[in-house]
């Protein structure tokens, strides 16, 4: 896949936290709410991160929150990690997988030799934009940083597997290409995702979830049919060839094939999409996603079934004219938290970027 990762970063300890990419100090793992804060450095860009832990954990230092945010001017990344809630130290995963990325980042920019292969393998084109390999192909900063995600990502496998435990990734940084267009490279380990709310208020989903769920359904190994069952009956076990067991929808929609932290190489799923001025993107982990999940209560008409999970209708609905964009990503949080969905609650994090408005410039 690439050179050996030279960076061997020294594994954070709950006794002496590691500082977290954006050079903040605080330990935000182990407060309760961290409330929406904008970090400074990264141009004209506005960079927003928040983080919650999930409630049963709220006032208990030794319970930690398992999510990590990321947001680093130096390198221009940002992200959220999410460790895997059943392993011992996920909290210590996610922030070493953050440390990581940023850490090997200048290692992974070097190692590009002008290649398209891995990232033409590593690319969605479901979510990428349908010219995104030919602008790569005429910007070759924008495909050597797109190669450095998927290495520096490729690396993190690794630095998290010495932690002996497991974490989701969803990772990303806003290219500028020398046309002044704009693009969103992102990669994605797991259930988090990105989301890109346009400035006529449209929301899209950026990446796609790697989850045996949705590759079960994208396999069609789970027909339509059988998933609308699944969630009328969210905890009723069914057969499903792919895993040769039974299992309920919990059970699939849970389970990360293969997160951070894996024996086996993990290859990212890459999204590379444009974005435009007033657009605003959100790194979520799935303690905000799962709380948007559409609710079947009946099967609809064979023609109508749709594999979405994301009610993209109620997804930050609570947003109003004259929010401040960190009011939004702050709100975003808290309304979370209020929403029923199929899933016990979680810890959360959000990281959201919002593109300047150009109001003299009108892009097509």
């Amino acid at each position: 896949m690439g050179p050996e990762n030279p960076f061997k970063p020294d594994q954070p300890t709950h006794a002496e936290p590691a500082k977290e990419p954006s050079s903040e100090s605080r330990d935000l793992q182990a407060i309760d709410v961290v409330r929406a804060t904008e970090i400074a450095g990264f141009g004209d860009l506005t960079v927003v991160v928040t983080l919650e832990k999930k409630k049963e954990s709220r006032g208990k230092q030794e319970s930690r929150n398992q999510d990590f945010v990321l947001a680093d001017p130096k390198t221009g990344l940002v992200g959220v990690f999410d460790g895997l809630g059943a392993l011992k130290d996920s909290d210590v995963a996610s922030r070493t997988a953050a440390l990581s990325i940023t850490s090997s980042w200048d290692h992974a920019l070097a190692s590009w030799n002008g290649d398209l292969d891995e990232v033409d393998d590593a690319l969605i084109e479901e979510f990428s934009d349908t010219d995104a390999r030919e602008t790569m192909r005429k910007d070759a900063d924008l495909a050597r940083k797109s190669h450095a995600i998927v290495m520096s990502s490729f690396w993190a496998n690794q630095a998290v597997r010495a932690t002996g435990s497991m974490t989701t990734a969803c990772v990303g940084f806003i290219h500028t290409a020398p046309d002044g267009t704009r693009w969103l490279v992102a990669a994605n380990v797991g259930d988090g995702g990105a989301f890109v709310r346009h400035a006529d208020g449209r929301l899209v989903q950026a990446t796609m979830e790697d989850s045996s769920l949705s590759r079960a359904v994208s396999t069609g190994a789970l027909p339509l049919e059988r998933l609308y069952r699944m969630k009328l009956d969210p905890s009723k076990k069914f057969p499903i060839k792919l895993f040769g067991t039974e299992v309920d929808y919990f059970d699939l929609s849970r389970s990360i094939p293969e997160p951070l932290g894996s024996v086996q190489e993990i290859l990212p799923l890459l999204t590379v999409r444009r974005v435009r001025s007033g657009d605003e993107i959100l790194f979520c982990t799935d303690g905000i996603i799962d709380k948007y999940e559409n609710v079947v209560t009946e099967i609809p008409p064979e023609e109508q079934m749709t594999a979405d999970q994301l009610d993209t209708q109620t997804f930050g609905e609570d947003a109003s004219d004259g929010e401040t964009f960190l009011e939004r990503v702050d709100n975003l949080r808290i309304h979370a938290g209020f929403r029923q969905a199929y899933k016990i609650t979680d810890d959360s994090a959000i990281v959201g970027v919002k593109i300047p408005e150009d109001l003299n410039k009108e892009e097509k």
